[in-house]
C-alpha cells in the first residue's frame, strides 16, 4: 500500500498538468493518501493537486474536500478553504442522513457570514487577547488536520472548521461554525462552547464569551481549559481575584497544565506578588521548557530588579538559566548584574556563555567587549567588537570604539578602516573624524589628516582640539599662516592649552615674526613650566631679537629642566660670544663717535694737545693726529718735540707728504740742511707743490748748491705757469 501511495505521489508530481487521471492506476483514496504524504512533507501545492484529482474521480467525497481545505489554509488561501470546508460539511451531513445517522439536514449549513468565500478575518491571531492573557488548550484537544474517516460527522466538521477559523483569526466564522457544532450534538458541546467563547472574546464580545465558558463548565465541570479561558477573560477585565480562582481551579483539575501556570503567573505579576509569579513561571518552565515561560520568568526577575532586589533578580536569572540551558537571555541579564556587583570575572563568563549559545548575539559580543575594555584587556576586546560589527555593520558607535582600541594597540591601518566604517554610517560624528585624523597623522598622511580635522572644525566650530590638531597638521605641511590661524582659534576657545601657544610660537618663528613668537613661547612656558622646549624655543627667539641676557636665562632654565641636553652649554657660549661681538660693535661705534668729536674740537682748537692725545686713545696709529701734535708743539716753540711727532707720523705712514714737508721746515730752522732737503724732496715726490719747490730751493741756497736751487725754483715757476689764472 505504501508503495502504491508513493507511486501515486510520484505520478502526481510528474503529471500535475494532466487533466485526466489514469483511473486504472489509482483510486480516489490513493490520491488522498498521496496528498497526505505530501502534506506531511509540507509540499502544499503538490498535495492540493492530489486532492483535486481525488475530487475529479469522486466529486462526492467529503474527505477530499476537507483535506483540500486544510492544504489551502496552509497556503493562506482562507476564503477558498472556507468554500471547501462548507462543501465537506454538506456532503458529510448528506451521507449521515442517508446512513440513518442523527446528523442534521442541510438547513444546518453555516450562515453566509461564516462560509461565503468573500468573508474576511479581523487580522488577529487566535491567541491575541489583550494584556497577554491567552486562552490555553492542552495538547490532548488538538485534532489532526487530516481526518482519517471517510465520512465526517457534521459535528466534527463544524467543530474543526470553528477551530480552524479561530486559529486563522476569523472570529465571525469561528462563532458561526461553533454555533453549528453546538446544534449537532450536546455531549461534545463543551468544546464547542469553549471555542465559541474564544472567538467571542477575541471580537470583544466578552459577556457572550463569558456565558459560553460558563456553559462549557456546566456541561463539563472537569474541563480545565474552559476554567482557564474564563480566567483569561477575567484577567482581561482586570478582575484579578476571579482570574486567580479560575486559573487555580484549572491547575487543580489538570496539574500539568503549563498554560494555566503561565497565565496565573501573569496575574500574580499584575498584582505585584512577584514571588508567587516566579513560582508559577518556574512550574510552567518545568512542564514546558520553552522561551515563552522563560521570558515570563525573566520579566519577573526584571520587576524584582526594579524594586531594588538585586540578589533576588540574580537568583531568578540563575533559575531560568538552569531550567532552559540553551536560552541565552538569562545569561545576558545575569552578566549585567554581576558586572554591576563588580564580579567582572563572573560577568565575562556569562557573556561568553551567551556567545556560546547564540553566536549571532550582537549584545553578547558588545557586553563582553565592554567588560574587557573596563579591565584594560584591550587586545581581547578587539575580536568581540569585530564580531559585533560583522553581525551588525551599522553599529557606528561600536565601529568607533573598535577604532579606538586598534589605535591604542598601534594597529593604525585597521583603526583607520574602523573609523571609516563608523563615518560611513554616521558622517556627522566629529569624534570619528578627529580620531581618524590622529591615526592618519601618525602615519604622516598629512593631507588626509588635514581633511578630517577640517571636518571636525566644520561639524563642531567650538571644539578647540579640532582647531589645534588642524594647526599641527598645517605645521607639518609648512602651511604657516593656516597653522597660525588654527592655533589662534584654538587659543580663543581654550586659552590654557600650553601646546597651542607653543606651536603657535613655532609657526610664527618660521615666518621670522620674532616678537609675537617670543610672546607665544613665554605664555606656553607660564602654562607648562616643566616643559623644557618652550624655554629652549623662547631662548632661540630671544637670540634672534638680540636680547642676550634673556636668551641666556632661558637656556639656563632649559638646562635645569633637562640637564642631559649638553649642547645647551654650547648655545650659552655662542650667545655670550654673540653678545660680546655686539658689545664690541657698539663700543667701536661709540669710540668712532668720540674720536669724531675730538677731531671736531681740534678743528676749533688746533693747538690743544690734550685733544690730540684723547683722539689718539681711540686711534693710536693715526699719522694725521701725530702731525697735529707736531703742529701744536711747533706753535708752542717746542721744535724738538715737534720733530719727534713728525717722525712718529712717518713711521706710521712713510708716504705721508704733510709730515715730510712739516718736518723739513723744522729741520731747516735747526740748520739741519741735508735732512731738511731730503724730506722736501720726499714730499715733492709724493705731492709736488710750488711751496715745496720754493722751500727746497731756499734750503739748497743755504747749502750753496746753486744749480740744484735753480732747478727747484724752475720747477716752482713751471708749476705756477700751469696753474689756472
Amino acid at each position: 500500500m505504501v508503495s502504491s501511495v508513493q507511486a501515486t505521489a510520484t505520478q502526481v508530481l510528474a503529471q500535475q498538468d494532466s487533466q485526466t487521471p489514469n483511473e486504472t492506476q489509482a483510486y480516489p483514496r490513493d490520491f488522498i493518501r498521496a496528498g497526505k504524504l505530501l502534506f506531511q512533507r509540507k509540499k502544499w501545492s503538490q498535495a492540493i493537486a492530489c486532492y483535486r484529482r481525488a475530487i475529479q474521480l469522486d466529486p462526492q467525497n467529503p474527505e477530499a474536500y476537507q483535506c483540500l481545505a486544510e492544504a489551502l489554509s496552509q497556503q493562506g488561501k482562507l476564503d477558498e478553504a472556507v468554500v471547501y470546508y462548507r462543501r465537506a460539511i454538506d456532503l458529510g451531513s448528506q451521507q449521515s442522513s442517508s446512513n440513518g445517522s442523527n446528523g442534521q439536514s442541510a438547513k444546518h449549513s453555516p450562515p453566509a457570514s461564516a462560509s461565503h468565500p468573500g468573508s474576511q478575518s479581523n487580522g488577529h491571531h487566535a491567541n491575541g487577547h489583550s494584556n497577554g492573557f491567552v486562552a490555553e488548550d492542552s495538547a490532548q484537544n488538538l485534532h489532526s488536520p487530516h481526518p482519517t474517516s471517510h465520512a465526517l460527522s457534521p459535528l466534527h466538521h463544524y467543530r474543526q472548521q470553528a477551530e480552524q477559523f479561530y486559529a486563522n483569526g476569523n472570529w465571525e466564522g469561528a462563532i458561526a461554525s461553533a454555533e453549528q457544532a453546538l446544534s449537532q450534538l450536546e455531549p461534545e458541546a463543551a468544546i464547542a462552547y469553549k471555542t465559541l467563547g474564544n472567538a467571542l472574546q477575541a471580537t470583544g464580545r466578552t459577556e457572550e464569551a463569558k456565558s459560553c465558558y460558563v456553559m462549557a463548565i456546566q456541561v463539563k465541570p472537569e474541563f480545565a481549559e474552559a476554567h482557564a479561558n474564563l480566567g483569561s477573560l477575567y484577567a482581561q477585565r482586570h478582575q484579578w481575584q476571579e482570574a486567580i480562582a479560575c486559573y487555580q481551579k484549572a491547575i487543580e483539575l489538570k496539574p500539568d497544565f503549563a498554560g494555566a501556570y503561565r497565565n496565573l503567573a501573569k496575574v500574580w505579576s499584575q498584582t505585584n506578588q512577584l514571588e508567587k509569579a516566579a513560582q508559577c513561571w518556574h512550574r510552567a518552565l518545568a512542564l514546558e521548557p520553552n522561551s515563552v515561560a522563560a521570558e515570563g520568568l525573566l520579566k519577573v526577575g526584571d520587576a524584582t530588579l526594579e524594586r531594588g532586589n538585586l540578589e533576588g533578580a540574580i537568583a531568578i536569572y540563575r533559575q531560568v538559566a538552569q531550567l532552559v540551558p540553551k536560552f541565552a537571555d538569562p545569561h545576558l541579564k545575569l552578566g549585567n548584574l554581576l558586572k554591576q556587583q563588580g564580579d567582572w570575572k563572573g560577568a565575562i563568563a556569562c557573556f561568553q556563555k551567551v556567545i556560546q549559545l547564540d553566536p549571532n548575539s550582537v549584545q553578547g559580543y558588545l557586553k563582553l567587549g565592554n567588560v574587557l575594555v573596563q579591565h584594560d584587556q584591550w587586545q581581547q576586546a578587539i575580536p568581540c567588537f569585530q564580531a559585533a560589527t560583522r553581525l551588525q555593520p551599522d553599529l557606528w558607535e561600536t565601529q568607533h570604539q573598535l577604532g579606538d582600541l586598534l589605535f591604542r594597540q598601534r594597529q593604525l591601518e585597521e583603526a583607520i578602516a574602523a573609523y571609516q566604517q563608523a563615518l560611513a554610517v554616521n558622517p556627522t560624528l566629529h569624534w570619528s573624524h578627529h580620531n581618524l585624523g590622529n591615526a592618519l597623522f601618525e602615519l604622516e598622511r598629512w593631507q588626509d589628516a588635514a581633511h578630517h580635522f577640517r571636518e571636525v572644525t566644520r561639524l563642531q566650530p567650538d571644539f578647540w582640539e579640532g582647531h589645534h590638531k588642524l594647526g599641527d597638521t598645517c605645521l607639518k605641511l609648512h602651511q604657516w599662516q593656516a597653522a597660525i590661524a588654527s592655533y589662534q582659534r584654538a587659543i580663543e576657545l581654550n586659552p590654557t592649552c600650553s601646546w597651542s601657544h607653543h606651536n603657535l610660537g613655532s609657526a610664527l618663528f618660521e615666518l621670522r615674526q620674532w616678537q609675537p613668537a617670543a610672546i607665544a613661547f613665554q605664555r606656553a612656558q607660564e602654562l607648562h613650566p616643566a616643559f623644557p622646549w618652550s624655554a629652549y624655543n623662547l631662548a632661540e627667539t630671544c637670540v634672534k631679537l638680540e636680547r642676550w641676557d634673556e636668551a641666556i636665562a632661558h637656556y639656563q632654565e632649559t638646562l635645569r629642566l633637562a640637564p642631559s641636553l649638553g649642547y645647551i652649554h654650547q648655545k650659552i657660549g655662542d650667545v655670550l660670544c654673540q653678545q660680546a661681538a655686539a658689545l664690541e660693535r657698539q663700543a667701536q661705534q661709540k669710540r668712532g663717535m668720540a674720536e669724531q668729536h675730538y677731531r671736531d674740537a681740534l678743528t676749533l682748537e688746533p693747538e690743544n694737545m690734550h685733544l690730540c692725545h684723547k683722539a689718539l686713545e681711540f686711534k693710536p696709529a693715526d699719522p694725521d693726529l701725530y702731525c697735529k701734535l707736531g703742529q701744536a708743539s711747533a706753535s708752542q716753540d717746542r721744535p724738538d718735540k715737534a720733530v719727534i711727532f713728525y717722525q712718529v707720523a712717518l713711521q706710521l705712514q712713510p708716504d705721508h707728504p704733510q709730515a715730510h714737508a712739516e718736518l723739513g721746515h723744522l729741520l731747516r730752522q735747526q740748520d739741519r740742511w741735508d735732512e731738511a732737503i731730503a724730506h722736501y724732496q720726499q714730499a715733492i715726490q709724493l705731492q709736488p707743490s710750488v711751496g715745496l719747490y720754493e722751500a727746497l730751493g731756499e734750503a739748497l741756497i743755504d747749502q750753496e748748491q746753486w744749480e740744484e736751487a735753480i732747478a727747484a725754483f724752475s720747477q716752482a715757476i713751471h708749476l705756477i705757469q700751469r696753474e689756472p689764472v
